[in-house]
């Protein structure tokens, strides 16, 4: 039977991808420092002498550091759980056997653009987030003489039950008749805001769950196949839910949109993610369903 262990398994994207391979049977080792089993949340890394008890065939490292808002005073635990942590699962995976260890990263890490970035654009870590999420994939790529290394690059993943990212804050907003701030590309021309082209957390995991059981490229960008803008997601789940939104104008320009060229995505996975709009209709469908 397959094994895969999941490091960062309480987080919103490891307890999705947890909750998949137990129901297609597959052995999975959830690992979680909110249960003490994962990270040392001190530490931000697991102890020195740190092994798996059992072979596994791949590894999914989806721990994230709650202190990537305290930045720089905790910035050494920002490093620790991205770029010290992921290095020693990946030599304890080698050592019991495994083949696949899948990085969740950030579309964050590129130089900013307005265009959609692919893979092989320049990466440039002027934050300490992405910064951190680099020296993480630097790293892990050294190892790829060892272990089959994927780097996937996150451009925004949404679904049920998350909560404190830019689209559950969104919708919060349209619920409470708060102003939405559309940030504009250029002082004097007003346009939607930031856009991005999200994936629906059904498909992210489709496409996890597929790394690690088969491998795949060394650097994959995970987002959805629609992009769209603040004031468009607003418009949508105002129009779902018969709301009106209340848009405002930004005064302080944004330096980039987020959104991700997916070409390698459909090439791996044979097909599309669902549109942004599809998710949004699953989602108002999960909303109601649990009222």
């Amino acid at each position: 039977m397959t094994t895969v262990v999941v490091i960062g398994a309480n987080g919103y994207i490891g307890r999705h991808v947890v909750a998949y391979m137990k129901a297609k049977s597959i052995n999975v080792i959830a690992l979680s420092s909110r249960d003490g089993s994962g990270l040392n949340p001190q530490t931000g890394v697991f102890p020195a002498s740190f092994a798996f008890e059992e072979n596994v065939d791949s590894v999914i490292y989806a721990a994230q550091s709650p202190q990537y808002r305290n930045v720089p005073d905790a910035a050494w635990h920002l490093l620790a759980v991205n770029s010290v942590a992921p290095v020693q699962v990946a030599m304890a995976a080698e050592r019991a056997g495994a083949k696949n260890f899948v990085y969740l990263s950030t579309g964050n890490v590129y130089k900013s653009s307005y265009e959609p970035l692919k893979e092989t654009d320049e990466v440039l870590g002027t934050h300490w987030y992405p910064f951190s999420k680099i020296q993480g994939e630097q790293a892990l790529l050294l190892l790829r003489s060892k272990l089959q290394v994927t780097l996937v690059r996150v451009f925004g993943v949404f679904g049920p039950d998350q909560t404190e990212k830019l689209i559950p804050n969104l919708i919060e907003s349209v619920e409470m008749g708060k102003p939405v701030v559309l940030a504009p590309r250029y002082m004097d021309v007003p346009d939607g805001g930031l856009r991005i082209n999200p994936c629906y957390i059904d498909d992210a995991v489709d496409v996890l769950a597929a790394l690690a059981c088969r491998g795949g490229p060394s650097i994959l960008n995970l987002a959805g196949p629609q992009v769209v803008s603040v004031k468009e997601i607003a418009q949508m789940w105002a129009k779902i839910r018969g709301l009106e939104p209340v848009m405002s104008d930004g005064s302080v320009p944004r330096t980039m949109d987020l959104i991700a060229d997916i070409e390698l995505l459909k090439a791996y996975v044979g097909k599309s993610p669902r549109s942004f709009e599809q998710g949004l209709a699953q989602l108002a469908s999960h909303l109601t369903a649990c009222r």
